[in-house]
């Protein structure tokens, strides 16, 4: 027989004690000059965690944001270790909700449900909890390290939401144009086992 049976599946799912030193990060440049230079960590992956949860630690510089967004199936949770951001929950073509969270605070999104988050002025060191644990953090590494900055039409923008949203239950709010931005640096990326 020639199948391999040595083989290890590396996206196997798994739940067994293991530790996290921070060796998994990417820094981000997104189109529409998002996320820029903001160092992602992830510490706990869901296929790591018997897919019960996603942490990642986001050291974002001064005046970050992300685009408006939506999960399908994670709920996010926000512990702001240092720094402030603010959270707008609602479609942004209506009136929304604000919520600012300051170091030591703690917010809540829960999935299907719009939101954004802009980084105050003196950046934010922020621990993300996702619930539960998905594949979310591939999303990280594929649009930081691969498609960061393509983004150029709104037919690009088109594309990367259908995208999103078949592979990671994730869509964005249409931007009204989109700004360059360049990866400057990616860490080991890989699931450590």
């Amino acid at each position: 027989m020639s199948f391999d049976f040595e083989k290890i599946n590396s996206h196997r799912v798994v739940s067994r004690p293991y530790k996290s030193s921070g060796e998994n990060f990417v820094y981000m440049n997104v189109f529409d000059a998002q996320m820029v230079q903001a160092k992602m960590i992830f510490h706990a992956e869901g296929n790591q965690t018997g897919l019960n949860l996603l942490i990642t630690e986001i050291s974002w510089p001064p005046d970050n944001r992300t685009l408006p967004h939506i999960h399908d199936l994670e709920d996010e949770s926000f512990f702001i270790l240092e720094g402030s951001v603010m959270i707008h929950f609602g479609r942004p073509d209506q009136d929304r909700d604000v919520m600012e969270v300051s170091k030591g605070e703690f917010a809540w999104a829960p999935r299907n449900h719009w939101h954004e988050v802009n980084v105050g002025p003196e950046g934010a060191h922020v621990l993300l909890i996702q619930t539960p644990g998905s594949q979310l953090s591939e999303w990280f590494r594929v649009v930081g390290t691969e498609i960061g900055t393509e983004i150029n039409t709104e037919d690009d923008f088109d594309r990367l939401n259908r995208f999103a949203d078949e592979n990671y239950g994730l869509r964005f709010w249409k931007p009204s144009n989109w700004e360059p931005a360049e990866v400057a640096e990616m860490g080991d990326v890989s699931v450590s086992r």
